[in-house]
């Protein structure tokens, strides 16, 4: 009687310190996320994924190939994107004969700069089939990757791009992801799906990243949080390309 209560508490012991490794922590940036893909996933808001019935299915869910049956899927879509973007830097004042902070800080706002994307077709391209085989379904097809392709100029108001990170333009790249999908139900209440996709293409960018020579590579932190009580100020902005 005496083993029960232990064994009880050492596995309460063991799941809370389970869920204390699982606990969330908060996330400090994110990419862009601009719809589901394909006309009914987006009209069902996310929920395609358990419901998977036509061939969008190979993004989604391949055990969901064997509810579309034989079928050919033909669509496209275009992203229209639009930004703008306005840096404010935080400048610090330091005595420049003993290196240590005179306590001076002061805001500088740089020129907004205005992102355009150029209206790129997205296709994709599936066919399914049995091939006769009872319970079980094919399907082979490629699509290219939503993106939206930005573009950011070179120079604003007769400067250097003020961003301290910007990825210019992604012109040039073309991208498609090709694959082979399968799906069986081995019973009539449970399906399973697997699939072999590749990215393959080109993808060329130009990139401008904002040096502060010479008094370091990289410029110092500009948002408070992550400001070391060592760190130096901007110095005079200079930009650099690479292809």
């Amino acid at each position: 009687m005496r083993e029960q209560p232990r064994a009880m508490r050492r596995a309460q012991t063991c799941a809370l310190a389970m869920a204390a490794l699982l606990g969330a922590s908060r996330a400090e940036a994110g990419g862009l996320f601009f719809s589901d893909r394909g006309v009914r996933p987006m009209g069902r808001g996310g929920a395609f994924v358990a419901g998977a019935d036509d061939l969008g299915a190979i993004y989604y869910n391949p055990a969901g190939i064997l509810e579309a049956g034989n079928q050919v899927l033909v669509d496209a879509s275009a992203m229209v994107f639009h930004s703008r973007y306005t840096r404010v830097a935080r400048v610090r004042q330091y005595d420049p004969n003993t290196g240590e902070p005179t306590g001076q800080a002061w805001d500088r706002t740089f020129p907004s700069v205005n992102g355009s994307s150029q209206i790129v077709p997205i296709p994709a391209l599936a066919i399914s089939n049995s091939f006769g085989i009872d319970k079980a379904m094919f399907a082979l097809g490629a699509y290219s990757p939503y993106a939206a392709g930005p573009r950011y100029p070179e120079t604003v108001a007769g400067q250097a791009n003020p961003g301290r990170y910007m990825l210019l333009n992604m012109d040039g790249s073309a991208l498609i992801t090709p694959g082979v999908w399968a799906a069986y139900a081995p019973l009539p209440w449970l399906s399973v799906g697997l699939g072999f996709q590749m990215l393959v293409g080109k993808y060329k960018t130009v990139t401008m990243m904002t040096t502060c020579l010479p008094d370091r590579f990289i410029c110092a932190a500009e948002q408070q949080d992550f400001v070391n009580k060592a760190s130096h100020s901007d110095a005079p902005l200079q930009a650099s390309l690479w292809n």
